[in-house]
C-alpha cells in the first residue's frame, strides 16, 4: 500500500479532533495496472451518523455513496478499506475489527474482496503508529507494513 504523508497528516487530524475516542472512515484510491499495490488517494474522516467511544468505533453511512459515486465517475478512484484510530494503544486489530474486515470481504455487495484496514495507534500529537492489514476474502488476513514511528520520512510502502 502506498500511503502519502499528507494522507497521514489528514488521518491523524481526525484522531486529534476525537481526543481520547476512536474514530475513522475510509480509503478511497485505486490498484496498479499489475493490481498488486493499492494507493490511497484519499482518506474520509468519520461520516455524521457514526458513533464512537474510548475503545470502539461504529462508522456511519451518510454520504459515502455519493462520495464514493463522485470519485468513480471522475477518476475511477474507489473504496480500498476501512481506516480506524485506537488512542493510546498499539495499532492492533481487535477481534471486532477483524470481524468487521472479514464480513466485509465476504459480502458481494461491497465489491471489494481484497478490503484494507489501516489503523493509527498512540498520540496524534506526540507518539503514534500505524499498521495496514489485508483480509482477502476466504484466505487469512496478513499485515502489508511495519509499523511506522512518527519519525518515519517514507510513505508507508
Amino acid at each position: 500500500m502506498l500511503l502519502s504523508r499528507e494522507r497521514i497528516s489528514e488521518a491523524l487530524r481526525f484522531c486529534r479532533r476525537a481526543g481520547r475516542h476512536e474514530t475513522g472512515g475510509i480509503l478511497i484510491g485505486r490498484y496498479t495496472q499489475s493490481l498488486d499495490l493499492a494507493i490511497v488517494h484519499e482518506v474520509i474522516g468519520p461520516p455524521r451518523d457514526s458513533t464512537a467511544g474510548k475503545t470502539w468505533f461504529r462508522r456511519g453511512v451518510e454520504g459515502l455513496q455519493e462520495i464514493l459515486a463522485e470519485r468513480w465517475s471522475k477518476g475511477r478512484d474507489y473504496y480500498l478499506g476501512e481506516w480506524h484510530f485506537h488512542p493510546g494503544s498499539p495499532p492492533v486489530p481487535s477481534l471486532d475489527d477483524e470481524e468487521q474486515m472479514k464480513a466485509l470481504a465476504s459480502t458481494a455487495e461491497a465489491l471489494c474482496p481484497e478490503p484494507i484496514l489501516l489503523i493509527l495507534g498512540g498520540n496524534p500529537r506526540g507518539k503514534w503508529t500505524l499498521s495496514a492489514h489485508v483480509y482477502p476474502r476466504g484466505k487469512f488476513p496478513r499485515q502489508m507494513t511495519e509499523n511506522r514511528p512518527t519519525n518515519s520520512p517514507d510513505p508507508v510502502s
